[in-house]
């Protein structure tokens, strides 16, 4: 009997762009960034930080957790979530403002820890049967949907909602400040005069189901991951265990290199990840197709990154056209031929691949295809 195939039924998100993934969409199509100004600062030089922060929450510092509030405007969308389905849920930092508030000495409104409040609010808002949270930082979501498609191609579940969720804070400006990853200015991804990265904040969600439905979007047909385990932050310079990642997915699909018609690429604007990227996907492929990053229209989210991704992979793989690279004014020499400033023409191809890195290594691989 053959392995379910994983069709992707549904993808929403709450982002930099405002409500709904048709804004993200269209925002980035149109070659608009949402990245401004924000009213955090950089501990190390006082500077505001450049970011992208949901336009519907307010800006200021307040006891309510961004987090959770994104969370509830996504919801308030409607829930696609079917009865009975778990959740599988991603973040790499939950309501860390709940630990913020109580170093501060301003006390903390949680009965319990942020984490375990963070997912009875998933439980209640989405009626989600449990939630299983999985921790692959900036790799999160992605990591998040391998798992769940892993599940429902071995006949164990039916269907799964993929969650990611990051928000701008205190902690996060101070870890990447430390860090000297952030960019002064509006960051310029796979950029020679890429200073660093732009933070983000986001929602997203996604319905993987064994079984299409009316207005399915796509299907996951393979997925890979790995931790090489070089650096605590930083990626393996020479991009080979990305690129071992992206093999191993494309053997799942029962895929060649030149099956990719386009990638979504991590693309953080920082040196050591866009080098690195860079140098994988040239092993990876004889001349790759063309590749694009969102993260200078929405900035980095962090876990939800992921799911941002998919869901504008799989329109560009729609369109047979990817988004412009917002704010590339000269490729860097690795990326010169695939990364350009506007939209590409997608190759012929079977699917779209989309790729995230994250701290300790992590590394993942999603092949996505249409319906």
């Amino acid at each position: 009997m053959p392995a379910p195939e994983v069709f992707v039924n549904h993808f929403d998100a709450v982002s930099a762009y405002g409500l709904g993934a048709d804004r993200l969409i269209a925002g980035l199509y149109a070659g608009h960034s949402a990245l401004a100004p924000t009213p955090f600062k950089n501990p190390l030089t006082g500077e505001l930080l450049w970011g992208g922060m949901v336009p519907e929450l307010s800006p200021r510092k307040d006891k309510e957790f961004r987090a959770f509030k994104m969370l509830e405007l996504l919801r308030n969308r409607g829930n696609p979530v079917p009865a009975g389905t778990p959740v599988f849920l991603s973040t790499t930092i939950g309501a860390i403002e709940a630990i913020e508030q109580e170093f501060s000495g301003e006390g903390c409104r949680c009965q319990t820890p942020h984490l375990q409040e963070l997912i009875a609010l998933i439980t209640r808002l989405f009626a989600a049967s449990r939630v299983i949270l999985l921790s692959g930082a900036c790799a999160g979501s992605g990591c998040a949907v391998a798992y769940a498609a892993m599940l429902i191609s071995q006949g164990k579940i039916e269907s799964a909602a993929v969650i990611g969720v990051d928000a701008i804070s205190e902690f996060v400006a101070s870890g990447f400040s430390s860090l000297n990853a952030l960019s002064p200015e509006i960051c310029r991804p796979f950029d020679v005069c890429g200073r660093g990265l732009n933070l983000g904040e986001a929602a997203a969600i996604t319905v993987l189901s064994g079984r299409p439905q009316t207005g399915t979007l796509g299907k996951v047909l393979g997925w890979a991951g790995n931790a090489d385990a070089w650096h605590a932050t930083a990626p393996s310079p020479d991009g080979k265990p990305l690129s071992e990642a992206i093999r191993a997915a494309l053997g799942k699909a029962a895929l060649e290199p030149e099956d990719i018609a386009c990638i979504a690429a991590h693309g953080t604007g920082t040196a050591y990840n866009d080098s690195m990227e860079s140098a994988a996907f040239r092993q990876t492929f004889h001349s790759p197709p063309p590749a694009f990053s969102i993260k200078g229209g929405c900035g980095h989210t962090l876990a939800a990154a992921g799911l941002l991704q998919l869901g504008v992979a799989l329109e560009a793989f729609r369109l047979k056209r990817t988004p412009p690279n917002l704010n590339l004014l000269e490729a860097l020499a690795g990326a010169s031929g695939f990364v350009n400033a506007g939209a590409m023409a997608c190759r012929p191809g079977k699917a779209v691949l989309s790729v995230n890195s994250g701290f300790s290594g992590m590394n993942v691989a999603l092949l996505l295809g249409q319906s």
